[in-house]
Protein backbone atom coordinates (compact mmCIF):
# COMPACT_ATOMS: atom_id res chain seq x y z
CA UNK A 1 0.00 0.00 0.00
CA UNK A 2 2.85 2.55 1.09
CA UNK A 3 4.24 1.86 -2.46
CA UNK A 4 1.22 2.70 -4.42
CA UNK A 5 0.66 5.93 -2.50
CA UNK A 6 3.92 6.84 -3.21
CA UNK A 7 2.84 5.99 -7.25
CA UNK A 8 0.04 8.21 -6.92
CA UNK A 9 1.74 11.04 -4.98
CA UNK A 10 4.31 11.15 -7.82
CA UNK A 11 1.98 10.76 -11.13
CA UNK A 12 0.31 13.87 -9.38
CA UNK A 13 3.72 15.79 -9.14
CA UNK A 14 4.54 14.86 -12.37
CA UNK A 15 1.36 16.31 -13.97
CA UNK A 16 1.70 19.33 -12.20
CA UNK A 17 5.32 19.94 -12.93
CA UNK A 18 4.49 18.94 -17.08
CA UNK A 19 1.74 21.46 -16.64
CA UNK A 20 4.29 24.40 -15.54
CA UNK A 21 6.79 23.10 -18.13
CA UNK A 22 4.62 23.44 -20.83
CA UNK A 23 3.23 26.80 -19.87
CA UNK A 24 7.22 28.19 -19.24
CA UNK A 25 8.63 26.70 -22.14
CA UNK A 26 6.03 28.41 -24.50
CA UNK A 27 6.39 32.22 -22.41
CA UNK A 28 9.28 34.84 -23.62
CA UNK A 29 11.64 36.32 -21.10
CA UNK A 30 9.84 39.22 -20.14
CA UNK A 31 10.98 42.87 -20.73
CA UNK A 32 11.40 45.19 -17.75
CA UNK A 33 10.49 48.61 -18.56
CA UNK A 34 12.09 50.33 -15.41
CA UNK A 35 13.98 53.69 -16.67
CA UNK A 36 12.78 56.90 -17.16
CA UNK A 37 9.16 57.39 -17.71
CA UNK A 38 7.54 60.68 -18.76
CA UNK A 39 4.85 62.22 -16.01
CA UNK A 40 2.38 64.74 -15.02
CA UNK A 41 -0.22 64.98 -12.34
CA UNK A 42 -4.03 65.56 -13.13
CA UNK A 43 -5.85 65.51 -10.08
CA UNK A 44 -9.37 66.04 -11.97
CA UNK A 45 -9.13 63.53 -15.11
CA UNK A 46 -8.41 60.02 -15.16
CA UNK A 47 -10.20 58.69 -18.44
CA UNK A 48 -8.90 61.37 -20.78
CA UNK A 49 -5.50 59.89 -22.10
CA UNK A 50 -3.13 62.80 -22.77
CA UNK A 51 -1.07 62.86 -25.84
CA UNK A 52 2.31 63.55 -24.66
CA UNK A 53 3.55 64.71 -21.22
CA UNK A 54 6.50 66.73 -20.13
CA UNK A 55 7.90 66.10 -16.67
CA UNK A 56 10.03 62.89 -15.98
CA UNK A 57 10.11 60.32 -13.50
CA UNK A 58 11.69 57.22 -12.73
CA UNK A 59 10.32 53.91 -12.59
CA UNK A 60 9.98 51.88 -9.98
CA UNK A 61 9.56 54.86 -8.01
CA UNK A 62 6.66 57.42 -6.89
CA UNK A 63 6.48 60.70 -6.89
CA UNK A 64 7.10 61.53 -3.02
CA UNK A 65 10.75 59.87 -3.99
CA UNK A 66 10.80 62.15 -7.16
CA UNK A 67 9.71 65.36 -4.91
CA UNK A 68 7.15 66.12 -7.80
CA UNK A 69 3.58 66.34 -5.88
CA UNK A 70 2.50 69.15 -4.19
CA UNK A 71 3.72 70.16 -1.37
CA UNK A 72 2.37 68.97 1.89
CA UNK A 73 0.83 71.83 4.65
CA UNK A 74 -0.67 70.25 7.24
CA UNK A 75 2.12 70.39 9.83
CA UNK A 76 3.77 67.18 11.48
CA UNK A 77 1.61 65.30 14.13
CA UNK A 78 2.09 61.80 16.34
CA UNK A 79 -0.15 59.82 14.02
CA UNK A 80 2.45 58.84 11.37
CA UNK A 81 5.10 59.59 9.36
CA UNK A 82 5.14 63.18 7.59
CA UNK A 83 5.46 63.37 3.64
CA UNK A 84 6.98 65.87 1.70
CA UNK A 85 3.98 65.45 -0.44
CA UNK A 86 0.54 64.30 0.38
CA UNK A 87 -1.12 64.12 -2.89
CA UNK A 88 -3.65 61.83 -3.59
CA UNK A 89 -5.42 61.70 -7.02
CA UNK A 90 -4.67 60.81 -11.03
CA UNK A 91 -0.75 60.45 -11.86
CA UNK A 92 0.30 59.75 -15.44
CA UNK A 93 2.98 57.49 -16.51
CA UNK A 94 4.02 57.17 -20.13
CA UNK A 95 6.85 55.84 -22.22
CA UNK A 96 7.56 54.36 -25.82
CA UNK A 97 7.81 50.66 -25.66
CA UNK A 98 8.98 48.52 -28.31
CA UNK A 99 7.29 44.87 -29.03
CA UNK A 100 9.53 42.45 -30.71
CA UNK A 101 9.19 40.97 -34.31
CA UNK A 102 9.25 37.44 -32.52
CA UNK A 103 6.26 38.06 -30.03
CA UNK A 104 3.58 38.44 -33.38
CA UNK A 105 0.57 36.75 -33.03
CA UNK A 106 1.50 36.10 -28.82
CA UNK A 107 -0.72 37.05 -26.36
CA UNK A 108 1.28 40.30 -24.58
CA UNK A 109 0.38 41.35 -20.97
CA UNK A 110 1.64 44.32 -19.06
CA UNK A 111 2.38 43.28 -15.06
CA UNK A 112 2.73 45.72 -12.63
CA UNK A 113 3.68 45.26 -9.02
CA UNK A 114 2.48 47.28 -5.79
CA UNK A 115 0.76 49.93 -7.27
CA UNK A 116 -2.33 51.80 -5.39
CA UNK A 117 -5.13 52.15 -6.01
CA UNK A 118 -5.96 51.33 -9.73
CA UNK A 119 -4.75 51.80 -12.71
CA UNK A 120 -6.10 52.07 -15.72
CA UNK A 121 -3.64 51.53 -18.95
CA UNK A 122 -3.86 52.48 -23.03
CA UNK A 123 -1.54 51.12 -25.78
CA UNK A 124 -1.36 54.04 -28.44
CA UNK A 125 -5.03 56.22 -27.81
CA UNK A 126 -7.18 52.51 -27.50
CA UNK A 127 -7.99 52.34 -23.63
CA UNK A 128 -6.96 48.63 -22.24
CA UNK A 129 -8.57 48.17 -18.96
CA UNK A 130 -8.59 49.42 -15.36
CA UNK A 131 -6.97 46.98 -12.86
CA UNK A 132 -7.97 47.47 -8.63
CA UNK A 133 -5.99 45.28 -6.21
CA UNK A 134 -3.74 46.79 -2.86
CA UNK A 135 -2.83 42.86 -2.45
CA UNK A 136 -2.12 41.63 -6.04
CA UNK A 137 -0.13 42.49 -8.74
CA UNK A 138 -2.22 44.37 -11.85
CA UNK A 139 -1.92 42.73 -14.91
CA UNK A 140 -3.54 44.04 -18.01
CA UNK A 141 -3.87 41.62 -20.77
CA UNK A 142 -2.83 43.53 -24.49
CA UNK A 143 -4.25 40.24 -26.42
CA UNK A 144 -3.05 38.81 -29.14
CA UNK A 145 -3.23 41.84 -32.05
CA UNK A 146 -0.13 43.96 -30.95
CA UNK A 147 1.96 44.51 -33.75
CA UNK A 148 5.41 44.43 -33.66
CA UNK A 149 7.57 47.76 -33.25
CA UNK A 150 7.23 51.17 -31.17
CA UNK A 151 4.35 51.65 -29.04
CA UNK A 152 2.96 54.49 -26.75
CA UNK A 153 2.45 52.68 -23.60
CA UNK A 154 0.64 55.47 -20.47
CA UNK A 155 -0.68 54.45 -17.56
CA UNK A 156 -2.83 56.63 -14.99
CA UNK A 157 -2.70 55.46 -11.24
CA UNK A 158 -5.12 56.53 -8.81
CA UNK A 159 -4.29 56.64 -5.34
CA UNK A 160 -7.43 58.15 -3.43
CA UNK A 161 -9.18 55.93 -1.33
CA UNK A 162 -11.79 53.70 -3.05
CA UNK A 163 -13.45 52.08 0.47
CA UNK A 164 -13.68 53.80 3.73
CA UNK A 165 -11.52 50.93 5.92
CA UNK A 166 -10.93 53.05 8.75
CA UNK A 167 -8.74 55.99 9.82
CA UNK A 168 -5.34 53.89 10.68
CA UNK A 169 -5.17 51.37 7.84
CA UNK A 170 -1.66 51.43 7.17
CA UNK A 171 -2.00 51.04 3.24
CA UNK A 172 -4.77 53.48 2.98
CA UNK A 173 -3.88 56.42 5.09
CA UNK A 174 -2.99 59.80 3.25
CA UNK A 175 -0.69 60.23 6.69
CA UNK A 176 1.63 57.26 5.86
CA UNK A 177 3.84 56.14 3.12
CA UNK A 178 1.32 52.92 2.05
CA UNK A 179 -0.68 56.19 0.37
CA UNK A 180 2.14 57.19 -2.18
CA UNK A 181 1.44 57.35 -6.13
CA UNK A 182 3.39 55.30 -7.96
CA UNK A 183 4.38 51.67 -9.09
CA UNK A 184 7.25 50.55 -6.63
CA UNK A 185 7.31 46.78 -7.73
CA UNK A 186 8.29 44.80 -11.12
CA UNK A 187 6.96 46.63 -14.39
CA UNK A 188 7.14 44.55 -17.03
CA UNK A 189 5.81 43.19 -20.68
CA UNK A 190 5.61 39.40 -21.20
CA UNK A 191 4.46 36.81 -23.96
CA UNK A 192 2.56 33.57 -23.67
CA UNK A 193 1.08 31.51 -26.65
CA UNK A 194 -2.18 32.41 -28.07
CA UNK A 195 -3.21 29.57 -25.88
CA UNK A 196 -2.03 30.23 -22.50
CA UNK A 197 -2.62 28.68 -18.30
CA UNK A 198 -4.59 31.09 -17.35
CA UNK A 199 -5.06 29.78 -13.65
CA UNK A 200 -3.69 26.06 -12.46
CA UNK A 201 -4.89 24.54 -9.16
CA UNK A 202 -3.27 21.28 -7.76
CA UNK A 203 -5.99 19.55 -5.32
CA UNK A 204 -4.98 16.23 -3.29
CA UNK A 205 -6.87 13.45 -4.79
CA UNK A 206 -7.42 9.89 -2.94
CA UNK A 207 -9.33 7.20 -5.13
CA UNK A 208 -11.65 5.00 -3.44
CA UNK A 209 -10.55 1.16 -4.16
CA UNK A 210 -13.64 -0.73 -5.99
CA UNK A 211 -14.16 -4.48 -4.95
CA UNK A 212 -15.44 -6.91 -7.38
CA UNK A 213 -19.13 -6.33 -6.10
CA UNK A 214 -18.93 -2.96 -7.48
CA UNK A 215 -18.44 -1.38 -4.13
CA UNK A 216 -16.05 1.45 -3.17
CA UNK A 217 -13.77 0.49 -0.13
CA UNK A 218 -11.42 3.56 1.36
CA UNK A 219 -8.13 2.68 1.87
CA UNK A 220 -6.44 2.38 5.26
CA UNK A 221 -3.73 5.17 3.98
CA UNK A 222 -6.87 7.45 3.18
CA UNK A 223 -7.68 8.32 6.75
Amino acid sequence: MKTMKRHIQHTRFASAFLLFATYTVGAAEPISLAGDWRFEIDGENSEQCPAALTQKIHLPGTIDDARLGPSNTNAPTLEGPWRLSDYAGPAWYQRDIEIPTAWSGQRVTLFLERCRWVTTVWLNDKRVGSQDSLIAPHVHNFGTGVTAGKHRLTICVDNTDKIPLGKFVSALRGGTWGNMNGIVGRIELAATPPVWLDDVQVYLWQPSFILPDGVGQRMPWQG
